[in-house]
């Protein structure tokens, strides 16, 4: 279930693999492991940083399907931090909107 979750993560923001390795600042190879199957999970520290990209608790990306749970409700911050985020030239910008600067 947590590829799957990952796969639609993935489509849902239009991030390559590689863009979301470098947000969640891992080896494109760990990535890659994920994606493929092998016996390799992410770790549960990556798991928290997926569920908060995709707006769902831990235990709905591990256990349920994320394209039928409902997201919480970001806030105009969360937004805009995503925005900025999805962009490596804006990187700069989305640690600004998260500090408040």
């Amino acid at each position: 279930m947590i590829t799957k979750n990952i796969q639609y993560l993935l489509k849902k923001n239009k991030w390559t693999h590689a863009r979301l390795s470098d947000i969640l600042n891992i080896n494109r190879r760990v990535f890659s492991s994920w994606m493929d199957k092998r016996a390799v999970t992410p770790s549960i520290d990556k798991i928290i940083q997926l569920a908060e990209l995709a707006g769902v608790s831990v235990h709905d990306f591990c256990h349920s399907d994320i394209s039928m749970v409902p997201t919480k409700k970001k806030d105009k911050k969360e937004v805009l931090f995503t925005k900025y985020l999805s962009s490596p030239a804006n990187i700069k910008k989305a640690v600004e909107v998260l500090l408040g600067v």
